[in-house]
């Protein structure tokens, strides 16, 4: 596309309309104390799982969306055989042309006041999402130098908002979403989780009302983990709960991997996947390059026990082997209420997290309405989120 800059007539309001860009206009206050029409925009990232589900004609299991490595023929998303790529790099394009806008033009920061990392909360994960909110914050933390340079700081900041913990189908899998969005896509105190319904849930009532529900096992494994990791580095897990996740954990990882994989070493696969270099050592997103054959050793059980080599054969592996992905799509059929007070340990402190960064969750009771995600508006999770009266048991959170 070609890019157009804004021509200098003064409404501003014509000049977005001009761009194209979608724009949040603020409402005067009362013409006592009014002030200057103030004019935003808000970008988008949007998350698309492909494989014919934004048509409503979703395959079976994920066959054929970004998340499939496959590299049969008719597969035309990746066709470098790695998880995401060809989504990734489509991203990419985006972001690089945005965070281009903001360096050759510092003052645009001034306008484009936010990124918002939007709808299909589940078609792509945070790892993926990482490096292009990562290239647009760099860009905007060096316009901001330089219009301070310029004497016209400080400059505002560039908010975020990521959807998450709203498209569910075990509670766990939303409360971790919200958590991955906090720390793998390093949000801070002003930006915002969108809808984050799963933080107002009751863990316990869902839990015991819910029944069985069917969770891809590669989900499960990642929603354990999570778990594990939280119950390593804050505490409060019981002793048999423990045991059953590091358990859960090796029999899942048997059964995606046809090796197991202990809870330490799937959380460096994790780590990993967040780590750009790791992701390039691998030849993410590209691949190798045509008649080249891969320099990267497959994870087996002739690797030593630990070390670089079994580390990257598991990342590689993990991002390119049809195997893996096909067994990692296998249906789990859970029971959450065995679970309930390990939920309800895990939303209690992933709350008191949110509240001590500052962090907001946006509300849009219309659209769960609308959604279906809940009956009426007195089950809505924001009265637990942040109740009209004063509840010991319950850690507010701005909305």
């Amino acid at each position: 596309a070609t890019r157009r800059e804004p021509d200098a007539r003064p409404d501003p309001a014509a000049r977005f309309t001009q761009l194209g860009a979608r724009t949040l206009i603020a409402e005067p206050p009362p013409p006592k104390h009014r002030q200057p029409l103030e004019v935003g925009i808000v970008l988008h990232f949007t998350k698309d799982r492909g494989g014919g589900a934004a048509e409503g004609l979703p395959s079976a299991h994920w066959t054929g969306s970004n998340a499939d490595p496959s590299p049969q023929p008719w597969h035309r998303l990746n066709t470098s055989g790695l998880r995401y790529s060809a989504f990734y790099v489509s991203r990419r394009a985006e972001a690089v042309a945005l965070a281009r806008t903001l360096q050759r033009w510092p003052r645009s920061l001034f306008v484009i006041r936010g990124l918002d990392v939007c709808t299909d909360e589940l078609g792509v994960p945070a790892w993926v999402i990482r490096p292009l909110l990562e290239r647009v914050r760099s860009a905007a933390a060096l316009s901001g130098t330089a219009l301070d340079r310029l004497g016209e700081g400080p400059a505002p900041p560039l908010n975020t908002t990521i959807h998450a913990g709203e498209d569910f189908v075990h509670l766990a899998t939303g409360l971790r979403g919200v958590d991955e969005a906090i720390d793998h896509l390093g949000l801070r105190e002003g930006d915002r989780i969108g809808h984050g319904m799963a933080l107002g849930v009751d863990a316990t009532a869902w839990a015991h009302r819910i029944g069985r529900v069917a969770v891809p096992r590669e989900v499960r494994m990642w929603d354990l983990l999570w778990e594990w990791t939280w119950i390593a580095s804050r505490g409060g897990g019981s002793v048999p709960r423990h045991s059953f996740i590091e358990r859960e954990i090796s029999r899942l990882t048997e059964l995606t991997f046809d090796q197991i994989i202990q809870p330490y070493e799937l959380e460096l696969l994790r780590s990993d996947l967040l780590d750009l270099e790791k992701l390039w050592e691998v030849g993410w997103p590209h691949g190798d390059p045509p008649g080249q054959r891969s320099r990267h050793v497959a994870f087996d059980e002739t690797l030593p026990p630990s070390g670089p080599a079994r580390r990257l054969g598991l990342l590689y592996r993990y991002l390119s082997d049809p195997r893996v992905f096909r067994q990692g799509r296998r249906v789990e059929w859970i029971d959450p209420s065995p679970e309930a007070d390990a939920i309800e340990h895990l939303q209690d402190g992933l709350r008191r997290k949110i509240a001590s960064m500052g962090l907001t969750v946006e509300i849009n009771p219309t659209s769960n309405l609308l959604n279906g995600d809940l009956g009426s508006l007195t089950e809505h999770p924001m009265w637990r989120l942040n109740p009209p009266l004063p509840d010991p048991r319950l850690a507010p959170v701005a909305i």
